[in-house]
């Protein structure tokens, strides 16, 4: 019995410093090893940097943290990608302190579809979602009653393709600043 322990201990210390994750990497997310984008509307600011393939550090509201992200492994409303469902609050001080995210690349099988979606209530009225001229939409708000934040981080296509216009969305209102990359609008 005590071998069989020890050989137990063995392969969980030889797996896990061998950097391997106990689950595949996600596919279609949106942000890249050592990438920041802050996105900015008329409620402020989010600042979202790539950790891992599992992590993401988030600052909002001069609070700062590290949030541990859930990988879809199928697709659920047509999309894969990395999510919080807002579990873990982030803040025990902070009136919000709960963080729901969404980080995937959203397809659609035509433009006027992808401007549909964009329009929907809650995307274009709540969470006041700006672009970049390279597919990628965010947006976030608040929902107080849960002490919640919301954040959206999408790489919008059609057919696969980055869809480059977004003459819906209010562009002056805001915009994502991609830290690695000129800002493009």
């Amino acid at each position: 019995m005590k071998s069989f322990f020890y050989l137990f201990l063995l392969m969980q210390i030889t797996c896990c410093s061998s950097g391997f994750p106990s689950q595949p990497p996600p596919k279609e997310v949106v942000l890249t090893k050592k990438q920041t984008i802050i996105i900015v509307n008329n409620s402020g600011n989010v600042e979202i940097s790539f950790k891992d393939d599992f992590r993401r550090s988030f600052k909002y509201k001069n609070i700062s943290w590290v949030e541990e992200l859930e990988v879809r492994p199928s697709r659920w409303m047509g999309i894969l990608g990395v999510y919080s469902p807002g579990i873990r609050p982030f803040s025990k001080e902070a009136v919000v302190n709960r963080l729901v995210y969404i980080e995937c690349v959203k397809d659609f099988s035509s433009e006027t579809e992808a401007l549909d979606w964009l329009m929907q209530e809650w995307n274009h009225k709540k969470m006041k979602l700006v672009w970049t001229k390279n597919g990628l939409v965010g947006g976030f708000c608040e929902t107080p009653a849960r002490r919640q934040l919301n954040v959206d981080l999408y790489l919008i296509t059609v057919k696969g393709v980055s869809l480059k216009e977004f003459p819906i969305l209010n562009s002056n209102l805001g915009l994502i600043v991609d830290m690695d990359k000129p800002i493009s609008r």
